[in-house]
């Protein structure tokens, strides 16, 4: 004995090519949205690095969202840490002003993978390598 209004019903065949419709559709609006946060992830990490350094005495360094404290900080470094330098838009390496004329450097933390943005006060011992050859900053 069935559900009462639903024995012995077929589904219509304009109702099973709508509801095909409808899954393709979902589908595809899935497999967009992963390859954009495929995308967003992906950034080309640059031939430079640099070591954390701390500044009057911190012993934690803030890693930010963004370019200036006003950003949220979810990690933090440790002086003698090595970064990456990360790779900007462009040709050059991220690093920009904040709205106080601060720079700062999108960095990737070597061992642990986190990126977001430093002041460039905080880092030393830059190198870059450009083609075979080692050059400092």
């Amino acid at each position: 004995m069935g559900v009462k209004g639903f024995q012995n019903q077929v589904m219509k065949p304009q109702s099973t090519l709508r509801i095909g419709a409808i899954a393709a559709s979902l589908l595809l609006s899935l497999s967009v949205i992963s390859m954009r946060i495929t995308l967003v992830q992906a950034q080309a990490i640059s031939s430079c690095t640099a070591i954390l350094d701390e500044k009057n005495g911190e012993s934690d360094i803030q890693i930010h969202d963004g370019v200036g404290t006003e950003f949220y900080s979810r990690y933090e470094g440790r002086p003698g840490d090595r970064v990456t330098i990360l790779q900007g838009d462009r040709q050059g390496l991220a690093i920009a002003k904040d709205k106080y004329g601060k720079d700062w450097v999108k960095i990737e933390l070597v061992e642990s993978r986190v990126r977001g943005w430093v002041q460039r006060d905080y880092l030393r011992e830059w190198e870059c390598y450009t083609q075979g050859r080692r050059a400092e900053g």
